[in-house]
């Protein structure tokens, strides 16, 4: 939680325009339906704030047994199988979004093809009892006045390959990875 307050508190303070710290707090506001959607295991709202279009880093093992992340584009229910196990599993879900440590990036961009698109990037920890997992998710939004945010792109990536910290993969967690 103190994560959050922060990467709130950055976001707020970080926007140079009033317009811009309205669309960081509707971002924010929308960041966190989803934090507590899975928070609360509720897999209907997990599911429609889900884009058709997802990306994973996944960690396969080459010929000498070393891991290696290849990214694999995904639909909804294959995104959501391990979640609903966890839901099924575990009576708490642990959720917490906190800034990548990163001093290229901002957590939320704003796109400079179509200013009514953002990316944000941060750092998730998952956990509960029998699991945890960390990683950098990317999701692409688009906001507009008369609608809730959209996101059309989401993108994970795992924090840990082979043992070794990575970096954010910026050909998918960039705007500029998807042409904006």
């Amino acid at each position: 939680m103190k994560k959050l307050i922060i990467l709130v508190l950055l976001c707020l303070f970080v926007a140079p325009s009033v317009a811009q710290q309205s669309d960081s707090s509707t971002i924010l506001r929308y960041m966190e339906k989803v934090r507590t959607a899975i928070a609360q295991k509720d897999v209907k709202v997990v599911e429609s704030m889900l884009p058709d279009l997802i990306f994973v880093n996944e960690i396969i093992r080459d010929s000498l047994l070393r891991q290696k992340s290849v990214v694999k584009k995904i639909g909804k229910e294959e995104f959501l199988r391990p979640l609903k196990s966890l839901f099924k599993k575990d009576s708490y879900v642990n959720v917490c979004f906190s800034d990548v440590d990163d001093d290229e990036y901002e957590s939320i961009t704003q796109s400079v093809v179509n200013p009514k698109m953002y990316g944000v990037r941060l750092m998730v920890d998952i956990t509960s009892k029998h699991y945890s997992i960390s990683g950098f998710l990317f999701v692409v939004l688009e906001l507009s006045d008369e609608m809730p945010p959209i996101a059309h792109v989401l993108t994970w990536q795992p924090d840990l390959v082979d043992g070794k910290r990575q970096r954010p993969d910026d050909g998918i967690s960039t705007l500029g990875g998807f042409g904006l």
